[in-house]
This record gives C-alpha cells, structure tokens and sequence, in this order.
C-alpha cells in the first residue's frame, strides 16, 4: 500500500516534470538583450565587427573546453542540479555584463555565459525525454521536443520586443542587464524538477523495432513500478550486441559468444538477479586479455562494460555509434550556418540603416520562424527522415544565405525568417533522433559532445568570416558562409541517406514512423 502511494506520488511530480521542463527552457530563451546585443557591443563598448565576432569566438572555446565537463556533470550529478548551476552561472554573466566598459569585461561575462550554456545543452532535453520515457510516453519524445521549441521561440521573440522597448524608451545598457531577471525565475522553476528514474536499465537502453515497444510496454504494465536498481550484470548489453558480428558458421547463441570471447563466465545471463556487488567485484577480478578475433568489435563492447558499466562508453563498442556519429556530423553545419546567421542579422539591420525601435518587433519576427519551423519538423521527419531532410534544409541555407548577401535592405528580415525555419525544422527531429540512439546513462554527455563541435567549428568559420567582412565586405562574407556551411549538409545528408537505404541498419525513423500512424 505505501510502495503503491509512493509510486502514485512520483508519478503526479513527474508529470509536473513535463509542464515544468518547458517553462524553464522558454525562460532560457527569454534574451530581453539579444536582438540589441550589437548595438551594445558597438555603441556602449566601443567594439567593431572584427572584435564582435572575436567576442563570439572566446564563447565559442569557452564553451568547448567546457562542454565534455559539464556533459560529465550532468550524468553523474543528475540534470536538476547541473540546471541550477546553469541558470546560476547565466545569472552572474548578465549582471557582469551590466557593468562591463571594456573588452576584457565582455570576455569574462561571455566565459561565465558560456559555462552556464554548456551546463544547460544536452541536460534539458535529456530530463525532458527521461521524464516521458518513464512515464511510458516516450512516443510523444518528437511531437513534445517540437512543441517546447515552438514555445520557447515564440517566448524569445516576444521577449526581443520587450527588449527593444527597453532598449529605445530607456538604454541599451539596460535591454542588456535586465536579462538577467528571466533566469532568476528560470533557477527558481527548475529547483521544483524531480530527478527521472535517468539509471534504470529499462529506461536507458531502447528497443530496435517497433515490436520490442510493444513487450517494453507490457512489461512495465505489468510491474507497476520503475526499476531503481542499477543493473551490473550483462544483460542490459543484450539490445546492443549487433547480431550481425555473429560468424554465421558459429552455432552458438549471442550471449554464449560474449561468454566464450570475453571469458566472463561470471556474468551469465542467468545470473542477472546476483547482487550488485558481487557482480561488480567479479568484473574487476577479470585478469585474462581479450582475444580480438572475429568477434574483435563485440569484445571491445564487452571490455567497455566490464570497464565503466552503463558509462557512456558503452556506446563506442557497439555498431550503434556508427548512427551516432552520422547524425552528428550531418547536424553540426546545418546547426553553425544557423547559428552564425544569428550574428549577421543585427550587422544586416545597421547596414539597412534600420531604426533601433525596428529592432525588437524584427528580431521577434525571426524566432517566431523558428517556433514555425518547429512545427512543421515531425511532418518533415515522418516524410523524409533526417538525412533526407537534412540535405534539402543544405540548398534552403544556400539560397538564403546568397540572397542575404546580395539584397541588404529591410526585407533581410523576410529573408531571415525563411532561413530561421531551417533551425526550427532541423533542431526537435535531431535532438529525438539523438535521444532514442543512447543510453540515458550518456544522453547529456553527447549531447555536450555534439555542442562542442558545433562551437569549434563555429569558432574557426567566424575568425574566418570575421576577417572576410572586414577586408572585403558582409556581403562576401554572407555568400561564402552559405555555400560552405550549406554545401556541407547537402552532401553529408544525401551520403547518409544513401548508406542508411543500402543497408538493413535498424533507424529510429522507421520506428518513428510506424509509432506515430
């Protein structure tokens, strides 16, 4: 009776999860300064375009040599309080920045930003997914991840027009410093999250098609109660052991090869209830080397459990890594033409001679084209996948970018729009792509492994486009970013496509697919 109100009241918080999750990712967005960061930086500092992109570039590494850390944090720690630490580092970068006067000033405001962006990415959509998936309502993962996007865009553009009529009707100093207001009450929502069930072995390792959803289902139907023990044996590496690095001579099953190639004699699949630290111990008491013959890959797999257990690691000894580093790859260019889009537009609006009241409503204008786009994401993904997609969303960046370039004038802003779709449409199907490929156990580190390259790269392109719009012009500097940042995607997309229809590789598109009719 008690375990039965216990369970109840868990699930009640854990659904508070998922009305609270959202509002804090929306207060994340909430950038009163963003749409007047330039005209700060410009008019108040005294920086020019060079400097501007140079500032964005300490941001940049800032959050690279940060990203695997706080990756690390979050899965250990756990996603509420690396959130709190979040918001409290963001907290302390704006309120530096309400009394900056110099470029050194800036750089420290812009490293605090970046520590408290690193602890955020990855861990609020891992919490998010994590909630739901516990909650047995993981087939809601695309459609939710869109919907929050949607309401975070829209409350990041409603929040640039109160910005901008901070910005004209008071100082942009001002726009600037009262953004820190929004994570205050951000810290102050994520303080009411529960932590998700994020180390239980049914929750961290997925099915690979659509009928294992359906026992996965029943099972925990039929339990009526999550599974809080962590599971040391081998059989949460049962879903990850490709099949097909099996010798088709070798009669045997799978998990007598994990046996015979490991010599893990101790870890039977029919000792799965021995207690956690006998199994642990007998681990750590293996001494005999692995022999890499014709199950070399599934034995690496084997090592990196007996090594780290349910440690993101898990996924390198496995083929699902593979799938992995494909979406990543294809993403992070789509993800840095976008995000360096975000710093030519301000550039864009002073070489338009823009008003600075026009400021606010346009930069609304613009993230409503993301909460748009985001909308339509699940229709794109259910339809094309994310390969696919991703190489369509390439040529979009492509003809955007060009005409930005070519026609600076006030319709940049209807220019912009267009191309904001493009991180609307890409971002929710890839974060769910993403999130159903990993164990919850390394969710918020790949995350921050795909946020690390995705600031590199950016890094190394806005020295370069820096430089460009300075010896040359923004226009060139626009063209060149399109057609690199856009041709990449168009080419690692329609590539991956390609591999993933050749191959019978289990995708989570065809799982998608088949969940949401």
């Amino acid at each position: 009776m008690v375990d039965s109100v216990a369970f109840a009241q868990r699930t009640k918080r854990l659904e508070r999860n998922l009305v609270l999750i959202p509002i804090a990712r929306a207060l994340n967005m909430a950038l009163l300064g963003q749409a007047v960061f330039n005209v700060f930086w410009s008019r108040e500092i005294g920086l020019d375009v060079q400097k501007i992109f140079t500032l964005q570039v300490v941001n940049s590494i800032s959050v690279v040599s940060l990203e695997l850390p706080s990756g690390i944090t979050s899965d250990t720690l756990g996603r509420k309080k690396t959130l709190v630490i979040a918001c409290a580092l963001k907290i302390m970068a704006f309120v530096v920045y309400g009394s900056a006067h110099s470029f050194v000033t800036c750089c420290i405001a812009e490293f605090l930003l970046a520590a408290g962006s690193a602890a955020w990415s990855g861990t609020d959509t891992a919490i998010l997914y994590e909630t739901a998936a516990e909650l047995n309502r993981s087939a809601e993962a695309l459609d939710r991840e869109s919907s929050n996007v949607f309401v975070s865009q829209t409350v990041e553009g409603s929040c640039a027009i109160l910005g901008g009529f901070l910005a004209t009707w008071g100082t942009v100093r001002l726009a600037v410093s009262a953004t820190a207001l929004p994570f205050v009450i951000a810290c102050l929502v994520t303080l009411g999250l529960i932590e998700p069930n994020w180390k239980s072995p049914i929750q961290s390792y997925e099915p690979s098609h659509p009928s294992d959803v359906v026992e996965l289902e029943e099972a925990r139907t039929e339990e009526n109660e999550p599974n809080y023990s962590e599971d040391f044996t081998i059989e949460p590496l049962k879903e990850y052991i490709p099949f097909s690095l099996k010798d088709p001579k070798e009669s045997g099953t799978t998990e007598e090869a994990i046996q015979k190639g490991n010599h893990l004699e101790s870890l039977s699949l029919d000792d799965g209830e021995q207690n956690m630290n006998n199994s642990s111990q007998q681990l750590l008491n293996v001494e005999e080397p692995l022999n890499i013959d014709r199950e070399g890959v599934l034995d690496v797999g084997c090592q990196c459990f007996r090594l780290f257990h349910h440690q993101w690691i898990l996924v390198m000894g496995t083929l699902r890594i593979c799938q992995v580093f494909e979406a990543i790859s294809s993403t992070l260019f789509i993800s840095c033409a976008t995000y360096t889009a975000v710093w030519f537009y301000q550039l864009l609006f002073e070489r338009a001679n823009m008003s600075l009241d026009a400021y606010g409503p346009s930069w609304a204008v613009l993230n409503f084209a993301v909460a748009l786009g985001a909308c339509l994401s699940p229709m794109f993904y259910r339809r094309l996948g994310l390969f696919l997609t991703q190489s369509f969303l390439g040529l979009w960046l492509i003809s955007c970018f060009i005409a930005l370039g070519l026609w600076i004038s006030p319709w940049v802003v209807v220019i912009g729009c267009l191309l904001n779709m493009v991180r609307g449409i890409n971002q929710p199907m890839f974060i769910t792509h993403l999130n159903h490929l990993l164990p919850s156990s390394c969710r918020a580190t790949m995350g921050s492994v795909y946020s690390l390259g995705t600031r590199f790269l950016f890094s190394g392109g806005a020295l370069i486009l820096g430089l460009v719009s300075r010896v040359y012009s923004l226009t060139v500097a626009c063209i060149i970013c399109g057609i690199f940042y856009g041709g990449a995607a168009v080419i690692l997309g329609f590539l991956f496509h390609r591999i993933h229809k050749q191959s019978n590789r289990s995708s989570f598109v065809t799982i998608a697919t088949e969940t949401f009719r």
